[in-house]
């Protein structure tokens, strides 16, 4: 679009899907405000990733930002004319999500400019995956108000493609997040 405009009031429900990349992602590069989504009844087979919230770097090779990789005319935005990102009132519910690698993986670039990725929920969800949830966030992100309730992570090594790096553990930088009934089955990797 020549102008943001947020992307909001959207329900997707009763899916059956499998993924090569991400089986659900909220953002990109230069994207603009996200709000008030309900996902539901969602099988997800196979992804590399399960759900994603990302903002990568928008200068480097292995990122190509979509509307330009397609050469049809779109150019990026003026300098300072980029709104902040954000996301809320999200809501995940009657998921069943299998994934190679992390299950929710929140990142955002040190490039990226982010208002805050609030208010997100996850209940009655079911991961299985390689990693844990990855949060590669700064505490300017706003990353906050996130509950999980009646959620099952288990995590199985032996299926990830990628390793986990140390400072990918735990909610480093996240704010008020509420556990509620959340299961975690760490299998072994042997």
């Amino acid at each position: 679009m020549k102008k943001p405009r947020p992307c909001e009031r959207v329900t997707i429900q009763n899916c059956v899907l499998s993924a090569n990349q991400s089986a659900i992602r909220f953002g990109w590069t230069e994207d603009y405000a996200m709000r008030d989504v309900v996902i539901s009844g969602i099988v997800c087979q196979h992804s590399r990733l399960g759900v994603q919230f990302n903002l990568p770097p928008n200068n480097d090779e292995f990122h190509i930002d979509p509307p330009r990789d397609r050469k049809n005319g779109i150019l990026p935005p003026p300098a300072g004319t980029v709104l902040p990102f954000s996301v809320e009132n999200v809501q995940f519910s009657n998921m069943i999500m299998c994934s190679d690698n992390a299950p929710i993986q929140v990142s955002i670039a040190a490039t990226e400019n982010v208002d805050f990725i609030r208010n997100i929920s996850f209940s009655n969800c079911r991961f299985t995956s390689g990693l844990p949830p990855v949060f590669r966030v700064r505490p300017q992100d706003n990353v906050r108000d996130w509950r999980f309730s009646d959620v099952t992570f288990t995590v199985d090594p032996k299926m990830a493609h990628q390793k986990l790096k140390l400072e990918d553990l735990g909610f480093r930088n996240c704010r008020n997040f509420t556990f509620d009934n959340v299961v975690w089955d760490w299998k072994s990797a042997d």
